[in-house]
């Protein structure tokens, strides 16, 4: 399974669905993303607001998409909205490489978001915030961020999650 974010499609080139929020409070903008189940069929969602991060968890068969507006998880498949999370303050987001969680990043906390949509923070001593999602080495997700040690000191620093055992270590 693929997911991609593109350019809006040229109407009719794919079969679309649309993804809108029920807030009054949403932008005006919308993104696509372009879905590949493993059967080679193609289709396209259109998510109201602009384009974060998109991530798919193939051991659960769903993809999430973060936009500025909203998180929303889907059965790609079946073209099912499963979850969504309006007005989100999330920043980044990525799938743990075993495929059976989302792992999302607000400014100042990283958490895991399991198959049944539970949210949790992953405890930490570190004062840190603006947190981006790298690359991973084995079960492990490289992040830069910036390390709080007090008022006036604030560092970037690199760090890795350990997605096993859910510990955030400085490098």
């Amino acid at each position: 399974m693929l997911a991609d974010f593109i350019y809006q499609p040229v109407s009719g080139q794919y079969d679309e669905k649309i993804f809108d929020l029920t807030n009054t409070w949403k932008s005006s903008g919308w993104c696509w993303v372009k879905f590949t189940n493993d059967n080679g069929d193609e289709w396209v969602g259109v998510f109201r607001g602009t384009p974060i991060k998109v991530a798919v968890a193939d051991a659960i068969m769903q993809v999430a998409v973060l936009t500025d507006d909203a998180l929303y998880i889907i059965d790609s498949n079946e073209r099912d909205l499963l979850f969504v999370e309006e007005q989100t303050d999330y920043r980044d987001l990525a799938s743990s490489p075993s495929s059976n969680q989302f792992i999302l990043a607000s400014y100042y906390y990283i958490g895991t978001f399991d198959r049944y949509f539970n949210f949790e923070v992953i405890e930490t001593d570190l004062n840190i915030q603006l947190i981006k999602f790298k690359d991973y080495i084995k079960n492990n997700l490289k992040l830069e961020l910036m390390l709080l040690n007090n008022q006036y000191e604030h560092l970037f620093a690199d760090a890795i999650f350990d997605t096993e055992n859910h510990k955030i270590e400085i490098l």
